[in-house]
């Protein structure tokens, strides 16, 4: 409740107008952000019930090879 408050006074006070950028797609921009913290979102599930995602990032300029063969290779994930 304390943020929505401090929101409102960000928005509605005069002397904030002066930083609003004159650029047009800026402006919409900031309206789509702040339009976006009121909307109703659907409750997200238990990170139990989510399904699991990895990543593989190379380290600084570690090369990363596979073959067509270990690629196409199905796995326990499909």
């Amino acid at each position: 409740v304390e943020q929505i408050k401090r929101l409102h006074l960000l928005l509605t006070v005069k002397e904030s107008a002066m930083d609003v950028p004159i650029n047009l797609e800026a402006r919409r921009r900031i309206a789509f952000f702040t339009n976006s913290l009121f909307m109703d979102l659907p409750r997200a599930p238990r990170v139990r019930n989510m399904l699991s995602f990895s990543v593989l990032t190379p380290y600084y300029s570690e090369e990363t090879l596979y073959s067509k063969n270990d690629i196409d290779l199905e796995n326990e994930d499909g």
